[in-house]
């Protein structure tokens, strides 16, 4: 398994939107990031802009489904955003994670980033 993370100075979803339906935006524009998985199911990443350390852990009543445990952080520009938590990864899907949304002189500063599993054959 791969664990991909995305990363954008954009908005990753739609204020009313769920936290797995990406905007095509965000997919188009983010940075990827591809982190091989090792047996436990620990792991970091890093790049210059993102850290983040995280647990995965298989569940046994829902084959293919993983409990993703995480901390992170997204630094850009002159904002930065942090997140931490768990969410329930599957079968190929983008989960957004955390990201930040920010007023000032210049406008509206956004930023998002998102994970995901997939096979090793699939990307």
């Amino acid at each position: 398994m791969i664990l991909e993370i995305r990363y954008c100075e954009c908005q990753a979803t739609e204020p009313d939107g769920s936290p797995s339906e990406l905007r095509p935006e965000f997919l188009e524009r983010s940075h990827l990031l591809r982190v091989g998985l090792a047996d436990e199911g620990r792991g970091y990443a890093s790049s210059p802009e993102l850290t983040i350390g995280f647990k995965l852990t298989p569940l046994p009543e829902s084959p293919g489904a993983f409990a993703f445990n995480f901390a992170g952080r997204y630094a850009a520009g002159n904002q930065s955003s942090t997140g931490s938590g768990e969410v329930l990864l599957s079968g190929d899907q983008w989960i957004n994670l955390f990201g930040s949304h920010h007023e000032g002189q210049q406008g509206s500063q956004l930023s998002g980033v998102a994970v995901r599993l997939v096979e090793v054959g699939d990307f």
